[in-house]
């Protein structure tokens, strides 16, 4: 019994340590590509011409890049390794459910086909709603500027 218990303390405790770990490798990775793509970006806009900011809104340019460097930080540190992992985890679980009970197995590939249509479907809405979401955030902003800079 004392041997399951420290058995179960010591995978809690690595548990938390690694959960630990990781988190700081996804905070130094996510600055490091926060700096990077916001200073290349800031680059970009002094490089362009006045037509360009004459017809857009600087709220609404701010909030748009912000929105993207934060999603593309954390599609390269959280998502990423979330899928690896994902991946990983699928593999050796269908390779486990092949060897204890092949028939289920069958039946869960027969299964997935529907699975991945229905999410194509949502996939999409997601997408279209997403992108409302960030037009309507750009919007507000260049609203919120307009207002602060009236007063």
């Amino acid at each position: 019994m004392l041997a399951i218990i420290s058995a179960y303390l010591a995978v809690s405790v690595g548990n938390a340590l690694m959960g630990n770990i990781t988190e700081y490798c996804y905070s130094v990775i996510g600055k490091k590509i926060f700096m990077d793509y916001q200073g290349k970006c800031i680059e970009h806009l002094y490089g362009l011409s006045g037509d360009f900011y004459t017809h857009m809104q600087s709220g609404e340019m701010l909030t748009v890049l912000v929105q993207d460097i934060n999603t593309v930080k954390s599609f390269a540190t959280n998502t990423l390794f979330s899928l690896a992992s994902d991946i990983l985890m699928g593999v050796v679980m269908i390779v486990f459910l092949a060897f204890l009970q092949w028939d289920l197995l069958v039946v869960m590939l027969l299964f997935l086909p529907f699975v991945f249509a229905v999410q194509k479907v949502f996939r999409g809405k997601m997408m279209k709603k997403s992108q409302d979401m960030r037009e309507a955030a750009g919007r507000m902003s260049s609203l919120l500027q307009d207002l602060t800079e009236t007063s």
